[in-house]
């Protein structure tokens, strides 16, 4: 069965690897999400149809990768992927682009605890280091 990350792996001529302390899972590299984690996110967000979403700690881009396309799927919705370091924004685009996913997706270079929102979330990803996400939670859930 072919699935999303078959399709991800396919685009970027990338294949996932087994997870270093645990091999039942598998990521794309250090610090992102694990494919299957990917696949929950894709899965979710098909079935939800937000019309917007948020990620905060969009790091390399994978997860936002799995939100991004799985919107585009849907034909429908956006995500705002907030980022305060240069160079992650910049791996991270340069994914969108090869999936073709970056109308779907609108890149913020700040921090996730200065960033204004345009509008309220249907969906939220916090995905900041751990000692963040409260304070993100605090601040995006109302």
């Amino acid at each position: 069965m072919d699935t999303i990350t078959s399709f991800i792996a396919n685009k970027l001529e990338q294949e996932p690897v087994p997870e270093y302390h645990n091999s039942r899972w598998h990521m794309w590299d250090t610090g992102g999400v694990t494919t299957e984690e990917g696949e929950f996110i894709y899965a979710l967000i098909r079935m939800l149809k937000p019309s917007y979403c948020l990620e905060t700690g969009t790091y390399r881009g994978w997860s936002s990768s799995y939100i991004g396309l799985a919107l585009k799927h849907n034909n429908e919705g956006y995500l705002d992927a907030v980022e305060y370091e240069p160079q992650h924004m910049a791996t991270s685009k340069e994914k969108w682009g090869k999936l073709d996913i970056q109308t779907r997706i609108t890149e913020h270079l700040v921090s996730s605890l200065v960033f204004n929102p345009a509008h309220n979330y249907d969906f939220i990803f916090l995905d900041t280091e751990p000692q963040t996400r409260f304070s993100e939670f605090n601040r995006f859930y109302p």
